[in-house]
């Protein structure tokens, strides 16, 4: 009887020995067993072991053998599954030297849970073949070709251009920063709109009339600066150079330019005056000088009015000509006026 027992626990053992070996074992595939001298594969290695051992995985570096060069070693995938996992990875290798090359075995080393005995897998080895190129031993040996020109194309010049554009960019805008800050300007500026020459011209007479210069015995002054407005006036709307001429000087130019409606009594008037205030020390009554004032409000607003009547007038002229109604009427009397003027002459005859 323990005999029996001695041999069934005997056989038990041998039994788990045998499942836990066959559970924890090691693989190594190839793509392909041959290759041609210089070509990659992928060499994929796996391991079985317990689920919760502690693994040293091998260390790649760039040869696996002394012909056998290592591109990529890859990295490592686990899969678990219920008490084991399993442990693959692909490495990429090339060889340069032909004949058959035996891969040997690559271990893992791996300690199970709780033990200090330390465990070692093996994959089994493999033997790959490395072809070399095949030639014509008999034929001629050709000389190295010059190096080909490849024409650039729009896309390899495309980031030169750009880049350079870019430069081009910031350097203009550098000049204006420097330019600005110079000038103690601002970087960017909004412009104002455009005041309208009379508009600007009857602003300012009645911010002179404000200061009372006159008022307050500086008349000198009073009449420059009522003049200066017109000056300035003149300048914008006859565009001679006023503010650089004399009184008559003025005047002459005006008359130049064609423009006699700008040439009025009361705008002599007011330059006299002026110019014997400036220069001669001459004193007008206290009734010339709001005279003189209402004279230059009053021949900017006729001016402009006659500007603004004459441009209207010329306006509508254009619109006439190019009017098809008007054409048309025009040719049906000059039709009209042909047709008579051959009867006429048909008559004489």
């Amino acid at each position: 009887m323990n005999r029996f027992l001695v041999v069934r626990l005997t056989a038990l053992f041998f039994c788990f020995q045998f499942f836990n070996v066959k559970a924890q074992k090691a693989d190594l595939k190839l793509d392909t067993n041959a290759i041609l001298i210089g070509d990659q594969i992928n060499i994929e290695i796996s391991y079985t072991i317990p689920a919760q051992a502690e693994v040293f995985m091998p260390v790649f570096k760039d040869t696996l053998t002394a012909v056998i060069e290592v591109i990529d070693a890859g990295a490592v995938d686990t899969i678990v599954s219920d008490d084991y996992m399993t442990l693959s990875r692909k490495i990429r290798i090339t060889s340069f030297d032909t004949g058959y090359h035996v891969i040997k075995p690559i271990p893992l080393k791996y300690f199970k849970k709780g033990e200090t005995t330390a465990y070692i897998l093996e994959t089994p080895p493999a033997l790959l073949e490395v072809k070399g190129i095949e030639f014509d031993a008999a034929s001629d040996i050709k000389d190295i070709k010059d190096i080909f020109n490849v024409p650039l194309t729009f896309r390899e010049i495309l980031p030169y251009l750009i880049a350079v554009l870019l430069l081009a960019g910031l350097l203009t805008l550098l000049f204006y920063y420097l330019k600005k800050r110079k000038k103690k300007e601002p970087l960017f500026s909004m412009q104002k709109p455009q005041v309208p020459p009379h508009v600007e011209a009857l602003n300012a007479l009645k911010a002179l009339k404000n200061k009372k210069l006159w008022q307050n015995n500086q008349i000198k002054q009073y009449y420059t600066e009522l003049t200066d407005i017109i000056r300035i006036y003149i300048e914008k709307t006859v565009n001679v150079q006023a503010m650089e001429m004399t009184s008559t000087e003025i005047i002459e130019a005006i008359e130049k330019s064609g423009k006699h409606d700008y040439i009025s009594d009361a705008l002599k008037h007011i330059f006299s005056t002026s110019d014997l205030v400036k220069f001669a020390k001459y004193k007008p009554e206290v009734t010339e000088h709001d005279n003189c004032y209402k004279m230059a409000v009053d021949y900017i607003q006729k001016t402009m009015a006659a500007k603004m009547a004459a441009e209207e007038a010329a306006l509508k002229a254009e619109e006439k000509q190019y009017d098809p109604q008007d054409n048309r009427q025009h040719d049906a009397d000059a039709l009209q006026n042909k047709t008579s003027t051959d009867l006429e002459t048909d008559d004489n005859k």
